[in-house]
């Protein structure tokens, strides 16, 4: 069975928990095996068609305790769903035009970061047991490029809060601090590529790569300080 590429836009949600940054993710697992769509689940295939009806399921991954189905609705826009086998969906999200962003949410992307382009725009539901979108609780996850940053993440919440700030930086921009720590913990580490992020009261730097003989899909999460480092391979 063929891994899948890491998955950044999940990766970087990340917490504080016990003093410690973990990544976790209200949505499709970080790093997860591609499998057919006819393998899912009967219970995740009903819970994605009662979220999004009509909607044509063309890509699913398995990670440890959940699985993800991508596809688009019936206005063609993309949208997936992350559910457990039995049918809880955790996680799910629709792509909208940046024309439909409520003003106060666009508001507070462009206060923060003026000159952000927009590639795409998602409605974020997360929650334990979705059975409603409109009682999800709700925030908007824009792509795009920060000046000459590309592939940066900006989440803000239906009130105008901003969660979540991924951006991406050349790894040569990286803090002493955070890349000795790096190195010190996976010293055969090779990262390809970096963002630093701020979520949940905790800031640090996200690297994706794999390590040179295995290539193994890895992220490590180092916090700021350097302090803490977190490391999520494909075959945990």
């Amino acid at each position: 069975m063929n891994q899948t590429p890491v998955d950044r836009r999940s990766a970087i949600r990340t917490l504080a928990i016990g003093g410690v940054a973990v990544l976790v993710s209200p949505g499709p697992a970080v790093l997860a095996a591609e499998v057919e769509v006819s393998k899912v689940p009967a219970a995740v295939r009903e819970a994605a068609d009662r979220l999004f009806k009509g909607a044509r399921w063309a890509a699913a991954h398995k990670g440890k305790t959940t699985f993800e189905l991508e596809g688009k609705d019936t206005g063609g826009r993309a949208v997936s769903i992350e559910a457990t086998a039995d049918g809880k969906v955790r996680g799910a999200e629709r792509q909208i035009s940046v024309k439909d962003v409520p003003a106060g949410v666009m508001r507070a992307v462009t206060d923060r970061f003026p000159k952000f382009a927009a590639d795409a725009v998602y409605e974020v539901f997360s929650g334990t047991d979705i059975r409603d979108l409109s009682k999800a609780e709700l925030a908007y996850e824009f792509e795009g490029a920060v000046g000459k940053r590309d592939e940066s993440v900006v989440t803000v919440s239906a009130e105008g809060k901003i969660l979540a700030v991924e951006l991406e930086i050349e790894l040569k921009a990286v803090p002493k601090a955070v890349a000795d720590a790096l190195k010190k913990a996976e010293p055969k580490f090779r990262p390809h590529s970096v963002h630093k992020i701020e979520e949940g009261g905790v800031s640090g730097y996200l690297f994706a790569g794999d390590f040179r003989k295995e290539k193994r899909e890895t992220v490590v999460f180092v916090s700021a300080d350097g302090k803490d480092v977190e490391t999520h391979a494909d075959d945990e």
